[in-house]
Formats: structure tokens, C-alpha cells, sequence
């Protein structure tokens, strides 16, 4: 439901999931867009494009480097 809101409410061109549960799951993402598609169904018109769900390309590190980015 929340990645439903935050498509309906800013509409972003992409939403990237990383961490473990997303990498480790099977489908994963692919059951939270058919889930979030079904909560958006109503909107439809409002967002011509659609949802874009991605899988982090850094995996379950990113949180990780991205904390380490900020002390470089």
C-alpha cells in the first residue's frame, strides 16, 4: 500500500527496492507491482505511465555504501 501512495502521490519515474528480502526472494518485486498496480487501478488515468518497480543494482549492500559515501 505504501509504494501505491508514493506512485500516486509524486509519481516517480522509478522505484528502486534493494535489501535482502528484496535479492532473496523469488518475485518479489514482481508481487509488490501486481499489488500496488491493483491498489492504483482507480488512478489509472491520473498516471498514464504506470508503476516502474526495479530491483537495487547494489543488491543488500547499498544501504552500506551509501552510508560510507557520506563520510568520503
Amino acid at each position: 500500500m505504501t509504494i501505491a501512495w508514493i506512485q500516486n502521490s509524486i509519481d516517480p519515474d522509478v522505484l528502486i527496492i534493494g535489501g535482502g528480502v528484496a535479492i532473496n526472494e523469488n518475485n518479489f518485486i514482481l508481487s509488490i507491482k501486481s499489488k500496488a498496480e491493483e491498489f492504483l487501478k482507480k488512478y489509472s488515468p491520473q498516471l498514464p505511465r504506470g508503476i516502474n518497480i526495479v530491483q537495487a543494482k547494489l543488491g543488500s549492500d547499498a544501504g552500506v555504501i551509501g552510508g560510507a559515501a557520506l563520510f568520503v
